[in-house]
């Protein structure tokens, strides 16, 4: 530290003190105890500026109207305190340019007057503003990765040729579709982790063995011999080269072999021109792929839907994705359940709702119908609410009020029950999820009210 006190060590050296506000800061403001500016200093990235009109005016006047208040609390902290802490503050200056400005402030010794210091944060704003942009252009690509994970996947289960994915150092499976799971007659959790040779018969064992040996080595497809599974071959083709390369093992058979991929392709062309909206979730709702009919329902660019969640655009936001949940999570799928798809531009769509559960990766498939101009028998109309409470009406004066209230209670209670009842089809367990009871609780409520919800005790 100094051993004389600073004013000392200035005492003398005007000039030097000019410099040193000069050099760490763009822009220095001398006030009077008002706030009324006395004399204005600009740095070189306010070349061309002309502060001069600001002299005698008020340091509020020279912020736009919506960080005015800011030089009002610099100034009150300063002149209480000595010092204020770090605001930005937007300036105005004479020539139309709107400025970023970080203020410092502190009250000069021996006397009332305040100098103001500011740093210019354009280019500091500049390179946040190119940050925002840089991670948004990540988010998009990620989303359009989860894209095309999201086909990769689709191609994947639906061809017809049984499919093996091995890798990591040793070669085990990480993926198999359905069809292999039925060539190899296991269960898909048991064939990951499990080598290629453990899932062959005897006496394709070590064909398969020199076979990978040989796609690691030459990066180039090799066919073994797959008569003992009913297959012609099994083409094993590198996925990445290296050591730690995958490999794709495909099962063909004669009537396979000259197009193998040809099925997969047409059936993901066949969703992209589907009439129905067919959407992949995650378990929680956030869509990974939609194909264009989807898109039309909702009155969404395709690309836009990636991430979004799917209750978004529910005619029940909340209550049908949690039906769709708990009939997934007790059957495996949900069938049929009617509901609306609102658009982005205003419109609501009829639709039908059917899903099924996916296991890897762990997601819902949904196949949205339209049925907006389906012709269907009108239901048996419910009972109005209102109807019902008004009919409690004449009963004011004859019983008292919390008579009333338990009364009216009741009949809320009932009319509730009834309607998530009739959304989920019946099926009790998803109506208690939905209304937030447990299922004893529902049951009770059931019997209380004398209401049938034409679900067996088994269901």
């Amino acid at each position: 530290m100094f051993d004389l006190p600073l004013t000392e060590l200035i005492d003398g050296h005007e000039d030097l003190l000019e410099q040193v506000v000069a050099g760490s800061s763009d822009l220095a403001v001398l006030l009077d105890e008002q706030g009324t500016i006395e004399g204005v200093h600009l740095g070189t990235s306010f070349a061309g500026e002309d502060p001069r009109s600001w002299i005698g005016s008020a340091w509020e006047e020279t912020a736009l109207a919506d960080t005015r208040w800011k030089i009002g609390e610099l100034l009150r902290k300063t002149l209480d305190e000595g010092v204020s802490d770090r605001r930005q503050v937007n300036l105005l200056f004479p020539s139309g340019a709107k400025v970023p400005v970080r203020y410092r402030a502190f009250r000069l010794p021996h006397c009332r007057r305040v100098l103001a210091l500011g740093l210019d944060l354009r280019d500091q704003e500049a390179l946040q503003r190119r940050l925002v942009e840089a991670q948004q252009t990540l988010e998009r690509d990620y989303w359009r990765l989860r894209q095309v994970q999201t086909r990769y996947r689709l191609i994947f289960e639906v061809a017809s040729e049984p499919l093996l994915i091995l890798g990591g150092p040793e070669l085990t499976v990480e993926s198999a579709n359905a069809a292999a799971v039925v060539a190899l007659q296991a269960p898909l959790a048991e064939l990951r982790g499990r080598a290629l040779r453990d899932l062959l018969p005897t006496d394709m064992r070590s064909s398969a063995d020199d076979a990978l040996t040989r796609v690691r080595r030459d990066a180039r497809a090799t066919d073994v011999g797959a008569e003992p599974l009913g297959l012609d071959v099994l083409r094993l083709t590198p996925l990445l080269a290296g050591a730690e390369g995958a490999v794709l093992v495909q099962g063909l058979s004669s009537a396979g072999r000259a197009l193998p991929t040809r099925g997969a392709l047409d059936s993901l062309a066949a969703l992209e021109a589907f009439p129905d909206g067919v959407v992949v979730t995650d378990l929680q709702g956030v869509i990974r792929y939609a194909n264009p009919a989807f898109a039309e329902f909702v009155e969404a660019p395709l690309s836009s839907l990636g991430g979004e969640s799917l209750d978004r655009w529910l005619g029940r936001p909340g209550a049908d994705l949690a039906v769709v949940r708990s009939a997934l999570k007790a059957t495996g799928r949900a069938k049929l359940i009617h509901t609306a798809l609102l658009g982005d531009l205003g419109s609501e769509l009829e639709v039908e709702l059917s899903a099924a559960r996916l296991e890897d990766p762990e997601g819902m498939l949904f196949a949205i119908r339209d049925v907006g101009r389906r012709l269907v028998r009108p239901a048996a109309p419910a009972q109005s609410l209102d109807r019902a409470v008004e009919s409690l009406t004449p009963l004011v004066g004859q019983v008292t009020l919390p008579h009333l209230v338990r009364e009216t209670s009741g009949l809320v209670e009932r009319h509730f029950i009834q309607a998530a009842l009739e959304v989920t089809g019946g099926n009790r367990s998803a109506a208690a999820e939905l209304l937030g009871l447990s299922r004893q609780t529902l049951y009770a409520k059931l019997r209380t009210h004398s209401i049938e919800s034409g679900e067996t005790e088994s269901d």
